[in-house]
């Protein structure tokens, strides 16, 4: 691990909009000392390693279609176990302890890696036609839910969301969930 000694590196860094700034790197793992405090809270933290899918035989030759149309086959086969210590250190600088500090990125390994939405649909081969179109996620969240009429059709009887202290609805606890 490098010092946090001595001289500092200077890294010039371009923002959203295109300003130049200049950041200073704590060290190789970390960026600042906010961020390397912050790394004992994510190393607590348990991580959710990637599940095998199991499909209904008689919904498998839809999922592959459209695996294939998407050209995500590259997205079907397990990669490498992970490297915890690699991870931990993705998601401590990725923290944000600033406003003026861009969104979406991190650093890990004196590397700076990008999670935004350009990244991920570059990654995904995906592509927005519009700028300004919303996607079919964010569409449903922007209409009203009936909630109720949700936990009559997805409930045991008795079954109820879990919500929180505004009692919004969060989700359905999987023993409350009908077959």
């Amino acid at each position: 691990m490098a010092s946090s000694s001595g001289s500092k590196r200077i890294k010039t860094t371009a923002g959203l909009r295109e300003n130049r700034r200049k950041e200073k790197i704590y060290s190789d793992i970390f960026l600042t000392k906010d961020h390397k405090k912050h790394f004992s809270n994510v190393q607590n933290r348990k991580l959710l390693m990637e599940r095998k899918v199991t499909l209904l035989p008689q919904d498998v030759p839809d999922f592959s279609n459209e695996i294939m149309e998407r050209q995500w086959s590259h997205l079907t086969t397990y990669p490498e176990p992970a490297n915890i210590a690699i991870v931990q250190e993705f998601y401590a600088n990725a923290k944000s302890f600033s406003p003026d500090t861009e969104p979406f990125w991190s650093y890990v390994r004196g590397q700076r890696i990008p999670f935004n939405a350009d990244t991920i649909n570059e990654f995904l081969n995906t592509e927005w036609e519009d700028d300004d179109e919303i996607c079919g996620y964010a569409e449903l969240m922007a209409t009203e839910l009936d909630h109720e009429e949700i936990e009559q059709t997805l409930c045991i009887t008795g079954g109820t969301f879990q919500r929180n202290r505004q009692q919004q609805p969060l989700h359905i606890k999987r023993v409350h969930l009908s077959s």
